[in-house]
Order: C-alpha cells, then sequence, then structure tokens
C-alpha cells in the first residue's frame, strides 16, 4: 500500500457520538490515526454553560477529545437549528484558532445536527465521511474535498448527481488485527470440540434484528449452544423487546455475556465454532448492504452465516440467505453446522483471515491518502 501521507498531521475529527461511548467507526479511525498524527476528537457540544477543555483519554496516543460547551439551552437544537449551527460556528471557531497553529485534514462523520457545511473549517482538505444511510441523506457533499462511504448505495446516490463519492469498507480494530495475526502466527486455528458454539456480537435491540429468525435458529438447534455479546438494555414497553429479553434469559442453550471490552470480547469469540448476523432491512435506514462485524467475525477465521448483504454477496467465505428471504437462514444454519469440517478448513480460516487483514483500519487510512494524494 503505497503511500504514507497520514504521517505528522493534525486531523481533526467531527463526530455525533461522543468519545465516551460504544467505540464505533469514528473512534477507531480516531486511535489509528492517532498512532502517527496529532487528533482531535470533536463530539456535540453542551449546553448552558461557557468555556471548554481538552482531555486525553489515552496516554499512549497522540490523541485529544474537546469538550465544549455553548450558553444556550438544549431545546435551541430542535425549535432554532440555524441558531444552533451560528453558535457552534463560533464557539468552535475560537477554541481552534486558539489552541492549533495548523489543521490539516478535518473529517466529517456525518454530524447533520450540528454543521451544514465544512467550508468554513480551518483545514487544507475537507472530508465527508457518512457512513450509514438514511431516507434524508441526500447528495450533498457539505463542502467536503473528498467524499468517503462504507455504503455502495450512498456512493450512487453522490454519482446519480454528478460528485463523486468513494467506497471505503469498514475496517478492523487493534484488537482484532492483533488477534489474527496472532492466529496466524501461533497457528492457532479451529479445532472441532464437544460442543458447537454459535456467536453473536451486537445490540440485541437495535430495530433492524430479525428476532423470529434468530429465535426460530436458538429453538431449532438445542443441540449448539448460543453466545450473545451485546447491552441487553431495552425500553420495556416494548412487547417484542420485553419477549424477547425474556426469551434470551430462559431458554438453556443461550449464554448472555452482556458488553464486553474488545480486548475481552475478541478473545471469547476466537472460541465460537460459527457466527451469526441477522438483520432485516427497511431500505430507509439500513439497506442490507454491508455490517461492521463481518471483518470481525472472519477474523477469527471461522465461518458466518448472514441475512443478506449486497457487498458480500458473491463472496465464498461467509453462507448468506437471499435478499428479503431471512427464512432461508435456518436452513442454512442447520446444514453449516453439520460440516463445520468442511465450512471451517484451514484453507477457508487462512482466507477469511486475509481477507480482514487486509481492511484493517491502517490499510483504510493508506488507501484514504492515496485518495486525497489524487485530488491536491
Amino acid at each position: 500500500m503505497g503511500t504514507d501521507f497520514f504521517r505528522d498531521k493534525t486531523i481533526l475529527i467531527l463526530s455525533p457520538q461522543p468519545w465516551y461511548n460504544l467505540f464505533i467507526s469514528k473512534h477507531n479511525y480516531a486511535r489509528a490515526f492517532a498512532a502517527h498524527n496529532k487528533v482531535i476528537y470533536v463530539g456535540a457540544p453542551a449546553f448552558n454553560s461557557k468555556g471548554y477543555k481538552l482531555v486525553k483519554p489515552e496516554n499512549e496516543l497522540n490523541l485529544e477529545v474537546l469538550e465544549y460547551n455553548i450558553s444556550l439551552p438544549e431545546k435551541i437544537k430542535f425549535h432554532w437549528p440555524g441558531l444552533y449551527r451560528f453558535f457552534i460556528k463560533h464557539t468552535l471557531r475560537k477554541i481552534l484558532a486558539e489552541q492549533f497553529n495548523r489543521i490539516d485534514v478535518c473529517i466529517d462523520f456525518g454530524c447533520y445536527q450540528q454543521y451544514r457545511s465544512l467550508d468554513w473549517m480551518p483545514a487544507k482538505t475537507h472530508i465527508f465521511f457518512p457512513v450509514d444511510d438514511h431516507d434524508f441523506l441526500t447528495a450533498n457533499d457539505r463542502g467536503a474535498h473528498l467524499v468517503l462511504s462504507v455504503s455502495e448505495n450512498i456512493c450512487k446516490k453522490f454519482s446519480a448527481s454528478g460528485k463523486p463519492c468513494h467506497f471505503i469498507n469498514h475496517g478492523l480494530n487493534k484488537e482484532f488485527e492483533e488477534n489474527a495475526l496472532g492466529i496466524l502466527k501461533e497457528e492457532k486455528f479451529w479445532k472441532s470440540g464437544e460442543k458447537i458454539k454459535a456467536g453473536y456480537s451486537g445490540n440485541l435491540f437495535i430495530p433492524f434484528l430479525d428476532i423470529p429468525v434468530l429465535k426460530k435458529i436458538v429453538q431449532e438447534n438445542a443441540h449448539v449452544e448460543f453466545h450473545f455479546f451485546g447491552t441487553t438494555h431495552f425500553n420495556k414497553q416494548n412487547k417484542e423487546h420485553a419477549e424477547w429479553d425474556h426469551f434470551l434469559r430462559n431458554t438453556p442453550n443461550v449464554v448472555l455475556h452482556g458488553f464486553l471490552h474488545p480486548k475481552e470480547l475478541v478473545q471469547s469469540l476466537n472460541d465460537m465454532d460459527v457466527f451469526l448476523l441477522c438483520y432485516k432491512p427497511d431500505y430507509k435506514n439500513y439497506h442490507a448492504e454491508n455490517s461492521h462485524k463481518v471483518f470481525e467475525y472472519l477474523s477469527t477465521g471461522k465461518v458466518l452465516i448472514s441475512t443478506y448483504l449486497s457487498i458480500y454477496r458473491d463472496n465464498p467465505l461467509m453462507l448468506m440467505s437471499g435478499k428479503d428471504n431471512n427464512e432461508e437462514l435456518t436452513g442454512i444454519f442447520a446444514s453449516t453446522i453439520k460440516c463445520l469440517e468442511e465450512h471451517n478448513s484451514l484453507g477457508l480460516q487462512k482466507e477469511r483471515i486475509a481477507l480482514s487483514l487486509d481492511n484493517t483500519y491502517n490499510r483504510q487510512i493508506k488507501r484514504i491518502g492515496h485518495l486525497i494524494e489524487e485530488i491536491q
């Protein structure tokens, strides 16, 4: 991978999520950039006060989190959005001028409430990087020099409007990368055990989880131990989620682990024999395209059984149901666990790990650097 553009740069990351949150792509990019650059991570402001502070969350990384306030009530965000954005612009412009002599790259990861455009940001290169598609997302580059996305649908929206948008896939984070390299180096490949263990990692109460299909798979495979990793918090007023929670907690072949730190999660996933993804699209906010979980699962070498993901429709390293045919997943799961030796062959394990390692965050950063060099 030929470029070292991201060396000794100052990078401003604008995120809709705070730093102290479940780590997702914004946080992982920040950590990866900070290995060789200075990174400033900026979330949304707090209200009803003034001032700001820079917090260093990890001593070993050259990364600071900017926490700032605006002296207005929170309701301004909903009732006077234009005024809200004006105060953010005025406040941030002053802070950035005080604290940073130079900003080389500004990346907006979809801060739709806070910014209409990046053109006022004091950076040489502006990047708009929407990760999730929404029905409200239009082909507006928000004043960016470069538009990136993990979504082919988003890229098509921009292309149809005559604006280039470059596909950059999800990244594999540091913990999973190190684990994958360890598997290869120490040859800790899959071997069959006494009990088949199926793993699912993620929020168990997101609106796009296909609960009926997942429940049926668990019920029809009593000889398989299903391990669920992820938050178990839910709205108790939601009848479907309340019933789902009761099922998970009272089914003998289900093990609930709750949320685990990535270092703990990757070690637990190593113990699995097979992985599951089970989503249902609404074709507004979720289009059955992609999932950041794919590379995490494949980095262990084990087979992944998934509902339809268009980006991986021709990928032989995972098994998928057809488009809009999630019910197929039950049969696919049953036939796969009967032939785990075949689906977890040494050759396939190595191919899955190789694909994941070709999509680490460091690899994606090199690809982004190459695109920036092309437009300069």
